[in-house]
């Protein structure tokens, strides 16, 4: 639930009602380009965490978080659909637009020639699904508090006109459901672009990694050193730390490198040879 908007704006209270209880209370409402969550959005944080957005219990999470965290795991989300129509003969045109069922099924919205064997590929492959359920989730979260800040400001200015334009954002009304359309183009049927390995995340590159073994690009085998430098151990706790909410950025060719010459130094040239391979997938 969406409490506040915190930023360039004097807060005001806001008479809420309640259906429940009956009971009229009073709510501080503020605008800018920060969203608050409640109490409640604590169970949120691994959700937040999977989609790549930081988010601390009790704290904010800015919308431009939760854009980018939008942005990144939207376009993961349509590179690995598009693979997944690749591998199964899903042809493309016509376009694929999918949405969600009444009971979170991804479904597609439409005629298509191929719509049964799509969604059976979904019921199939529930992690898909359920990325698919976490990106709408996400989406409609950015909508909703994008329409919160307007309405923030407009209260300033008439509180009448602003709970007439957005009531919809309290009684839940006029929610459009969401929607992904697969084109011809999409992200997963071209040549993956080579990304920047000298400024990525550990996440950056595990998502990277497992795109390319779902597309069949890479090989389980080929992996295994790309797995390796997506684990990190505190040197404080000596646990390992979790990459979905580690925002350090590395130079991933810089370490194939030195672990190249410390396997060597050991004598280790299986390892070193491991590495080896990966430095030239990362460079070619």
């Amino acid at each position: 639930m969406i409490e506040s908007v915190q930023g360039g704006y004097q807060a005001q209270a806001v008479q809420r009602y309640s259906p429940s209880s009956g009971a009229i209370s009073a709510q501080s409402v503020s605008a800018g380009d920060s969203v608050s969550l409640s109490d409640s959005g604590r169970l949120m944080s691994s959700f937040f965490s999977g989609l790549g957005v930081d988010f601390a219990p009790g704290g904010g999470v800015s919308l431009s978080d939760l854009e980018s965290g939008l942005e990144r795991k939207q376009e993961q989300l349509e590179d690995d659909i598009a693979a997944l129509f690749l591998e199964n003969g899903i042809s493309r045109p016509p376009e694929v637009e999918l949405t969600t069922d009444g009971e979170g099924g991804v479904r597609v919205k439409g005629d298509h020639p191929q719509k049964g064997e799509i969604e059976a590929l979904f019921d199939a492959n529930p992690e898909l699904a359920n990325d698919f359920r976490a990106v709408s989730g996400l989406s409609s979260l950015v909508d909703a508090g994008e329409e919160y800040v307007d309405f923030a400001a407009l209260y300033q200015q008439d509180p009448y006109a602003a709970v007439a334009r957005y009531g919809h954002l309290f009684n839940g009304e006029g929610d459009e459901a969401f929607s992904l359309t697969i084109g011809e183009s999409a992200a997963g049927e071209k040549a993956a672009a080579s990304p920047d390995f000298s400024d990525m995340t550990r996440q950056d590159l595990f998502d990277w990694m497992n795109n390319e073994i779902r597309s069949g690009r890479m090989t389980l085998d080929e992996s295994a050193p790309f797995l390796g430098m997506t684990v990190k151990i505190s040197a404080e706790t000596g646990q390992p730390v979790d990459a979905a909410t580690d925002s350090e950025r590395c130079d991933f060719t810089a370490m194939a490198r030195q672990g190249v010459d410390g396997a060597l130094s050991r004598g280790d040239d299986a390892l070193a040879e491991r590495l080896r391979s990966a430095l030239a997938i990362m460079e070619a």
